[in-house]
């Protein structure tokens, strides 16, 4: 049981060793800045996406002006000598309705002009948030990583140490202990103290009280850990 208390000591200082490095300051600004990065990029497709489909609407709607401007054009470019009142009646009856169509097609156009500009600044704030986000990723990544190449020597000795022990400790005992710890179930093993867990410090019933002092082990019913008299 000795031994198994030493492993599993050495399994709570790797423990530490990795949560301090997954919970320090570096991995947090990591994870925050790829997942800027993730967002940035799916707004720019979408921007990119809307910029085209404003730019084929703007495109059409510039045909649309063209063609009635010419229409004007050329109408206006008759010679009313040669016309009867009616036709020219008709005429500027034509010019006002395509001078119509030509204002509505310039209104159009001033908007979508303008949500163009909004969209192409958007998509440049959204690079260079994402330009921003990537240099921060790269020196937190920096970082992290140089935290994690300070620990490998002691996290390497940690683990020949287990490996060691592992062949003086009870197969039991080691079958138990990694069958718990894959349940997040940790530490395995406590002490009795009093007549109460040392893990969750409830106080265990006289069925498992009289099955320690039988066996030196017992399973607490409230946390599931195993305990052990000392």
């Amino acid at each position: 049981m000795e031994n198994m208390l030493k492993y599993q000591e050495i399994d709570k200082a790797i423990r530490k060793i990795n949560r301090d490095c997954e919970n320090g300051e570096e991995r947090k600004v990591i994870s925050k800045m790829s997942q800027l990065v993730k967002d940035a990029q799916n707004r720019s497709i979408a921007l990119e996406n809307n910029a085209k489909d404003l730019l084929n609407k703007y495109h059409a709607l510039k045909n649309s002006y063209d063609n009635t401007y010419a229409k004007v054009q050329k109408l206006v470019e008759k010679d009313a000598a040669n016309l009867s009142a009616g036709e020219i009646n008709s005429i500027m009856n034509e010019i006002n309705s395509l001078t119509s169509q030509l204002f509505n097609n310039d209104k159009e156009l001033s908007a979508l002009n303008d949500k163009i500009k909004s969209t192409l600044k958007d998509f440049e704030n959204t690079r260079n948030s994402a330009v921003k986000a990537r240099n921060l990723y790269k020196n937190a990544k920096a970082k992290y990583d140089e935290l994690n190449a300070k620990y490998a020597p002691m996290l390497e000795e940690y683990r020949k140490e287990q490996a060691a022990l592992e062949k003086t400790i009870d197969k039991t005992l080691l079958a138990k202990y990694k069958e718990k710890k894959h349940d997040n179930i940790f530490p395995v093993y406590v002490p009795l103290t009093g007549k109460m867990c040392g893990g969750c410090r409830m106080e265990l019933p006289s069925k498992s009280i009289d099955k320690l002092k039988e066996t030196h082990m017992c399973t607490c019913e409230q946390c599931g850990r195993i305990v052990y008299q000392k």
